[in-house]
This record gives structure tokens, C-alpha cells and sequence, in this order.
């Protein structure tokens, strides 16, 4: 698994693995097949995984226990285990045929969202966090035959 290493300051990111239902699942695969299908592309396989961004307030730091907290709160109910430090997606392993990418907010506008995130982890103590922002992150792998994946996409 990719960790994200270093200190807990600045912004931290978490990982959660995504278990899409099958008409949000159904409508992302369609339109990423459409996209692949005007290039002469086949999709292989997909990963995805959300990533939160909790950006903390100066130089402040996350404890190991406001760590915990922060878990437990974008953790979807009795799946805690499916939120982490580390990535789910297999970045080392990647290929020259594999591409990342990343939809969410842009990082410099403070979404609803990151709002009340935001109010839940001050309501609980939790003052070194400053905004909380997600996007999702999706791992394609593609069979391009004898091209590159950048002359694919060119």
C-alpha cells in the first residue's frame, strides 16, 4: 500500500476505500467507458478510493488521538477498517498503462461540505482542524495495444 509519510501538519490526508452502489458504480464506469471507447481504448479494471484532506490550522498537528477521532468521524458506521492513512490503490505498482485521477473540489475554495465537517470536529474539541475536503480518486488500467497511454490520450 502508498502511505502518505511525514509529519501530521499542514494538510493530512486519509484514505477511505470506496463501496459505490451500483447506480453511482454503473453511471462512473459509462462515462469513463464512452471516453475510453472514442480513443480505441479498453478499460482492463478500475480502483477506486476516496481521499480526504484535513488542512490544520498553522503549525499545528494531529495527536495520535485526534488522529482516531478524525478516522472515526469520515468512517462510514461499522466500517472503520475501510479508512486509513494509507492509500488502498496499488500506486507502487503502477504501469506505464494505468492512469490516476482525481475529481473534487479545487483546493483553495472551502466547500458545504468542508463547512460542516468542519463544525462536527469543533463541536468536539477538535480546534487544530481548519478545512476537510474529499475527492475521489479512481485507478485505470487500460489495454492500449502497442501505444503509450499518453499517445492514447493525445
Amino acid at each position: 500500500m502508498f502511505q502518505i509519510k511525514g509529519p501530521k501538519m499542514g494538510v493530512v490526508n486519509f484514505f477511505q476505500s470506496m463501496k459505490q452502489n451500483g447506480r453511482v458504480r454503473d453511471a462512473t464506469l459509462s462515462k469513463l467507458r464512452d471516453v475510453a471507447n472514442r480513443r480505441d481504448l479498453q478499460i482492463q479494471k478500475i480502483k477506486s478510493e476516496r481521499c480526504f484532506y484535513v488542512e490544520l490550522c498553522g503549525d499545528q498537528t494531529l495527536t495520535d488521538e485526534e488522529e482516531e477521532i478524525v478516522l472515526w468521524i469520515i468512517s462510514v458506521s461499522f466500517e472503520e477498517d475501510l479508512v486509513s492513512r494509507k492509500s488502498f490503490l496499488d500506486l507502487e505498482e503502477k504501469t506505464e498503462n494505468d492512469l490516476l485521477m482525481e475529481f473534487g473540489p479545487r483546493l483553495n475554495f472551502s466547500t458545504p461540505f468542508s463547512t460542516n465537517a468542519v463544525s462536527i470536529v469543533s463541536s468536539i474539541g477538535l480546534s487544530s482542524v481548519k478545512r476537510i475536503e474529499c475527492s475521489s480518486l479512481y485507478l485505470i488500467s487500460f489495454d492500449v495495444g502497442n501505444r503509450s497511454i499518453d499517445e492514447a490520450f493525445q
